[in-house]
């Protein structure tokens, strides 16, 4: 890991160099364009480009254009552009070694870009608001804070992913790499380098795969995973073989010398050692020249050579007081000291020893104030408040009684508050439990009425049909028994009357008998048609219905019946077709019997879903509220109309008439 840490500074500026090929491309392509450019916000787009592309070449230019940016952009009042401007300052900031400064344009810039992309999300706010908050991320990591880079690094990749802005996700996913494996992580940090690779081979983006490799060679180092480590340098080999004077050869070499001192290859090491030196020597970089130190120290301490390796201790702690000190340099202090010691150089070694407490207790100092501030910012528990005050003074009590104080009211807010929390579940339990029971309580109802409907539904059935029965039976009887014998003595009758032929007073008398009997013969034969309507099952409802019509017709009344009749090819069943003749049946004799109409309308249409029945009359009518006390006939029409799961409705007005309908689901 330690390699990790030192090597990043290098790599940055190792990138930032063959990056400098591609810019100087760019800048005579950007000043050509320029030179052409009569409209104010596209030149204030330009020389924005020409300020982030100077960055790191220039940064007098740079500064120089950005502020031409600026300036066109605020006068224009051309949001997009200021923070186009802003995002370009954030970038001059970060290579003047500014992070703060370079976080607050980049902060601004990504605001500004967040109100724009509130109202329009053009895909050109959407970018430059991803690389905004991209280099939030790498500022952030210039000041050391890992987890603010991560943060931030991961709020772009899903809209990076959904713009396919592969350029930055290869770069997204490095960077979350090295960050988890600045943080112990490797698992994690694996994911994100095998993640990578794909985007710089899409892009062609091989500099910036070369460093990816090289890094991910670490990380594979750290889980001991060194048969993949040796393929991932051979691959970043054939890359670097393209570029023979690629300065990411020095850093080559030195994780190839880790790789080496790993397999206990320790002449191999040195090797490689040497060849990251030349080039370090040659090229002028020397930012990881304290790492190499320690590459060869480790190699020479493998081969038990302890001048070698006392000689580049000496020289990375040289280099180390000029860099921030950290607790590798308290490693290196203890060595020297034992071979110091082992030399017998006893003051040299106490000198070392001394070196070593007092960094000690200055980084001691710096941990103790970081994990102060960490649980000012984190914890308002009782436990860390004690914590933290006894970290700052245990002397002071009064402060310490003050914040038992504090966390007791605390604890007594908690409890409160889990009271009113335990309070608000109970009642919504309770609610529940109640709304529960209402619902089963309906239900439970519902199932009592349902089997009160069914059981209602079955006497009526049996009442219904013993009533046909019984009906059928007298039929049948009055017809075959009755009306037959009087059928018989009628005919006697008339033989009768034909003997008595001169005897005028007798035959008068026979004859009237005769015509009696016939007239009560013609009204026993429709009380039978009545009782069991013979047409209905022979030739269908309309029929007996015009039969019942014709029977019941008084040509002393007048009365005239329509038949509207709308039939489909449904075939009903025998119950279901003799109830509803029967309602229709009692309709008309109520209509004829209470209403005294002129005509009557008998409409009956039948539908795939339901039949729709209309008995309209033109009579004297009657008051809408007094038709549940109407008699039994009605009552018996709603009892039928009921057990074939209808609805009647009446509506009628005095003097004007009556209206009945029916509607009997199929």
């Amino acid at each position: 890991m330690s390699i990790l840490k030192k090597c990043l500074p290098f790599i940055f500026a190792c990138s930032f160099v063959y990056a400098q090929q591609t810019k100087e491309k760019r800048l005579d392509s950007l000043h050509s364009i320029i030179q052409n450019v009569e409209n104010d916000i596209y030149k204030s787009d330009i020389y924005s480009e020409l300020a982030i592309t100077y960055s790191g070449i220039d940064s007098s230019k740079a500064v120089e254009y950005a502020q031409k940016a600026l300036q066109i952009a605020q006068k224009e009042n051309k949001l997009y552009n200021i923070s186009k401007a802003n995002f370009a300052f954030g970038g001059i900031y970060l290579d003047y070694d500014r992070p703060q400064d370079a976080l607050q344009y980049y902060q601004k810039s990504k605001e500004q870009l967040e109100k724009l992309i509130a109202t329009d999300s053009l895909d050109k706010y959407l970018r430059l608001w991803v690389r905004a908050t991209f280099n939030i991320g790498v500022t952030y990591s210039r000041q050391g804070s890992l987890e603010q880079q991560i943060k931030h690094t991961q709020e772009i990749t899903p809209l990076a992913e959904k713009l396919e802005f592969d350029s930055i996700l290869g770069k997204a996913n490095t960077n979350l790499g090295i960050a988890f494996l600045n943080l112990g992580q490797y698992e994690k940090s694996y994911q994100y380098f095998i993640k990578s690779e794909p985007y710089y081979k899409k892009t062609r983006d091989y500099n910036a795969l070369i460093y990816d490799r090289l890094v991910f060679a670490a990380c594979l180092q750290e889980l001991d995973s060194l048969s993949a480590m040796k393929k991932v340098l051979d691959t970043t080999k054939t890359y670097l073989k393209k570029t023979p004077n690629a300065l990411e050869w020095q850093m080559y070499y030195l994780i190839n010398g880790k790789y080496h001192t790993a397999k206990k290859e320790y002449r191999k090491a040195i090797a490689n050692y040497d060849q990251s030196q030349k080039r370090i020597i040659h090229n002028k970089t020397f930012g990881n020249l304290d790492q190499l130190y320690l590459g060869y120290y480790e190699a020479y301490k493998g081969l038990k050579d302890d001048k070698q390796a006392k000689k580049f201790l000496i020289s990375y702690l040289e280099r180390s007081k000029k860099n921030d000190q950290n607790l590798r340099t308290l490693d290196i202090l203890k060595d020297l000291a034992a071979y110091e010691t082992k030399e017998g150089n006893f003051e040299q070694a106490n000198y070392y020893l001394n070196q070593h407490i007092k960094i000690n207790d200055s980084i001691q100092t710096v941990e103790v104030l970081k994990k102060i501030n960490q649980l000012e910012a984190q914890y308002r528990t009782e436990k860390k408040e004690r914590e933290i005050l006894e970290l700052k003074n245990k002397n002071n009590s009064a402060e310490l009684s003050l914040q038992k104080s504090k966390a007791q009211r605390y604890f007594l807010i908690l409890v409160i508050g889990s009271l009113i929390f335990v309070i608000i579940i109970g009642y919504f339990v309770y609610r529940n439990r109640q709304r529960k029971t209402q619902i089963n309580t309906q239900r439970y109802d519902q199932q009592i009425q349902k089997l009160k409907f069914q059981q209602e539904s079955k006497v009526y059935a049996a009442i219904l049909e013993g009533q046909e029965k019984e009906r059928k039976r007298l039929a049948v009887d009055l017809h075959d028994g009755l009306a037959g014998r009087l059928s018989a003595t009628s005919i006697q009758l008339k033989e009768l009357a034909k003997s008595c032929e001169t005897t005028n007073i007798i035959f008068d008398q026979v004859h009237v008998a005769a015509k009696n009997i016939d007239d009560s013969l013609s009204e026993l034969r429709n009380i039978a048609r009545h009782l069991m309507p013979e047409t209905l099952f022979q030739y269908g409802l309309k029929a007996a219905v015009e039969d019942y019509c014709l029977s019941i017709s008084d040509p002393k009344q007048n009365t005239k019946f329509i038949l509207q009749f709308y039939e489909s090819k449904i075939e009903l069943k025998d119950t279901t077709l003799l109830t509803v003749y029967r309602i229709i049946q009692e309709l008309i004799n109520n209509a004829i019997k209470h209403a005294n109409p002129n005509e009557v309308l008998i409409q009956y249409i039948i539908e795939s879903e339901k039949i729709s029945i209309t008995i309209e009359d033109d009579g004297i009518g009657f008051i809408e509220d007094n038709v549940k006390t109407r008699g039994i006939g009605l009552n018996s029409v709603r009892t039928r109309v009921a057990y074939l799961n209808g609805s009647i409705e009446f509506y009628s007005t005095p003097n004007e008439g009556t209206n009945a309908h029916i509607e009997i689901p199929i």
